[in-house]
């Protein structure tokens, strides 16, 4: 199954902001607004795919970077897994076993692409 996401991926990992909860008066770690505009856009975006991942699954990234900005990789590929896990297209991202990643820079947009393909186990 192929997948293209529209938008920046903000990082899960490293937009975090603390609050105050007005109640309690306890302190809270969310992520960022940054992280949650870029989440619910996506989600949106997801609600057309009809396909549901049960098992095991291996999945190709290329993250389509506009014009010189850099992301680190390794996050970028997180909060997609995350994102993917929460509209329910991969039931836990635990599951995926195998990937290959990839990012362009210098492009027009910022555009993610992705392939899932569900990993069917082979004993000799």
């Amino acid at each position: 199954m192929k997948i293209k996401i529209i938008g920046r991926v903000i990082s899960k990992k490293n937009s975090k902001r603390i609050v105050t909860n007005r109640y309690s008066g306890k302190r809270m770690v969310l992520s960022s607004k940054a992280y949650e505009r870029f989440k619910e856009d996506a989600l949106t975006q997801l609600l057309t795919v009809k396909e549901k991942f049960k098992g095991k699954v291996h999945i190709d990234y290329i993250f389509n970077i506009k014009g010189k900005m850099r992301i680190d990789l390794d996050n970028a590929i997180a909060s997609i897994n995350d994102i993917l896990q929460d509209a329910g297209i991969i039931e836990d991202d635990n599951l995926i076993v195998s990937i290959e990643a990839k990012k362009i820079q210098g492009c027009t947009e910022w555009t993610t692409y992705l392939k899932i393909s569900e990993v069917l186990e082979v004993f000799d």
